[in-house]
């Protein structure tokens, strides 16, 4: 729904190897010429350019899923060209040790599912390569350089691994906290724009209306002043856990703070809307609160509006259902209005 402060992340990370890489391809370039490696020197000089070209495409700001199509694209690139480069006669003697960029590169770039297949399909390569086909260089022969070689990009796996899944823990984390409200666990306000944009796209695909919901709890101020607002928060408690046994997807339910609530309703029309509506007034209304051995019932009053995805905006729909919701107030309280 929206991005995630890992995928800005990744994004950082790819900007800059991909300028590195750029000047990269251009010294192994004019290296390669001097050593009379002419194909090898071409493909680096290739590789450059098409990095200068990612680079300027990914600083455009692609979208989440066209940005991870291209990241795939370099990885699969630069491993190839890795492999060309490993089997070829007459390259230097280190250049074996860029085998151990490999898992931290498809970590930090693809995350920590994508960039464990990557680097264990490296791995099986890399081993059916230099098994059956050509031969280790013969600095590489000896059982100690072999294990020395095998340990250390373990090591860097390993490190790599637990890095990105620390990394991708703790933003979840604190993603979490920034979107959800911290005492009923519904949405809070930030994800709004993200949520209503997303129900559009199923009510457009769907060709179906999309409808929102506006709730606020009857009184409520009341039971703050007699009973505190512990009980306050409670009772917010109570009414947010209804909220979560009543609705299903596609529906995106949002404190807004204080006592007032929203749901916003993807393919979902007015009368059906008003239908959920209801259900959770009655839901409410049954419901018993029990304040220190004293049952307590709450009311709350509702406003429902309705519009085509494609026209209406959030702002719109809000409204309306905010002024309906003002005149069940004033009808008595308890309400839901969906018309006038």
């Amino acid at each position: 729904m929206i991005e995630t402060q890992v995928n800005r992340h990744q994004r950082r990370v790819f900007k800059t190897l991909l300028i590195i890489t750029a000047l990269g391809g251009l010294v192994f370039f004019f290296i390669n010429v001097n050593r009379e490696q002419y194909v090898l020197a071409s493909i680096e000089l290739l590789a450059g350019a098409i990095s200068l070209s990612l680079y300027l495409k990914a600083y455009r700001k692609l979208a989440l899923t066209q940005f991870r199509k291209l990241t795939a694209v370099y990885v699969v690139i630069f491993y190839a060209i890795m492999f060309f480069a490993l089997t070829r006669e007459g390259v230097s003697n280190n250049i074996f040790i860029w085998v151990l960029v490999i898992p931290l590169l498809s970590y930090l770039l693809l995350g920590m599912k994508l960039g464990f297949m990557m680097t264990t399909g490296f791995m099986l390569g890399f081993v059916l390569l230099f098994g059956l086909i050509f031969q280790l260089p013969e600095h590489l022969h000896s059982l100690v350089a072999v294990f020395n070689m095998t340990f250390c990009f373990f090591l860097v796996w390993g490190l790599s691994h637990a890095y990105e899944k620390a990394t991708e823990t703790s933003h979840k984390k604190l993603r979490h906290l920034a979107i959800t409200d911290h005492l009923t666990g519904l949405f809070n306000r930030s994800l709004l724009k993200a949520s209503y944009e997303s129900a559009q796209a199923e009510s457009n695909e769907g060709k179906r209306k999309l409808s929102v919901v506006v709730l606020d709890l009857d009184c409520f101020k009341d039971i703050n002043d007699n009973h505190g607002h512990d009980v306050g928060d409670w009772v917010l408690k109570e009414f947010a856990q209804i909220l979560k046994e009543l609705l299903e997807d596609p529906v995106y339910g949002f404190r807004m703070g204080g006592e007032e609530f929203c749901l916003i309703c993807a393919n979902m029309t007015l009368h059906e809307a008003a239908r959920l509506a209801e259900s959770i007034r009655s839901k409410v209304a049954e419901h018993e609160i029990d304040l220190n051995g004293v049952a307590v019932r709450v009311t709350v009053s509702i406003g429902v509006a309705s519009g085509d995805s494609d026209t209406h905006s959030f702002k719109q729909l809000h409204a309306v259902a905010d002024r309906r919701l003002y005149q069940a107030k004033n009808m008595g309280r308890n309400q839901v209005v969906f018309q006038g």
